[in-house]
């Protein structure tokens, strides 16, 4: 949600914000699941009562809606391919093992009252992997993941990466070139960037964690 937010208030899109408490079971109401079946955030409503769900298809749709500079989401075909492909593989590729180390490392330890170490150092080998892959193939030759310039894809992709550093995973010892993209997305965005991580930044620093003692040699 966060990387949706942030677009739109850049770009100044029509629309009225509405904070969801997770952590009052907002989102599991059924007045909510009526909006979203899955019980998750984000969602859109528009005002004849449709609704979207997932992020990512409703970025897009608001791109193709509202009035925003072409750099965000590119007419030309072969400039959106590349953001539509960073988005694809966003899910898997980059979304997956970032969520994995940072719920072991929170939400899991809210849960038992501990963090298990060796669960964390697998999980952090296919996280990676995962930002080697980010530089091979999106950083390479390029200072934004899907063009020159940046745009959605930037977003999703560096809001994942965001809440690892915001727990203590420091990408630059490792990813130089991920370290200084995610550096770019941020000074580009703000002051939005800070204002939507805020409760993420003070969450993360509650639950900081040592990744030097679980990295591969």
């Amino acid at each position: 949600a966060r990387a949706l937010v942030i677009l739109s208030r850049i770009n100044k899109f029509q629309v009225t914000e509405k904070q969801i408490e997770l952590f009052k079971g907002q989102h599991k109401t059924e007045e909510y699941k009526n909006i979203n079946p899955f019980s998750l955030v984000p969602a859109l409503v528009c005002e004849d009562g449709w609704s979207l769900t997932e992020s990512v298809a409703i970025g897009r749709y608001l791109c193709s809606t509202q009035k925003l500079e072409d750099r965000w989401y590119p007419a030309d075909p072969r400039a959106r391919a590349r953001v539509d492909q960073f988005l694809s593989w966003h899910h898997t590729g980059l979304r997956a093992p970032c969520i994995a180390v940072f719920i072991a490392i929170t939400f899991t330890k809210m849960a038992t009252g501990s963090v298990d170490d060796a669960d964390v150092k697998e999980k952090v080998k296919a996280l990676e992997k995962a930002l080697s892959m980010l530089e091979e193939c999106f950083l390479k030759d390029r200072p934004f993941v899907a063009t020159n310039e940046i745009s959605i894809a930037d977003l999703w992709g560096a809001c994942e990466v965001h809440q690892l550093t915001a727990a203590g995973y420091d990408i630059s010892k490792r990813h130089s070139l991920a370290a200084a993209w995610l550096s770019r997305v941020q000074q580009a965005t703000q002051p939005h960037f800070d204002d939507v991580s805020a409760f993420l930044k003070q969450f993360g620093s509650e639950h900081a964690y040592d990744f030097e003692k679980v990295m591969p040699e």
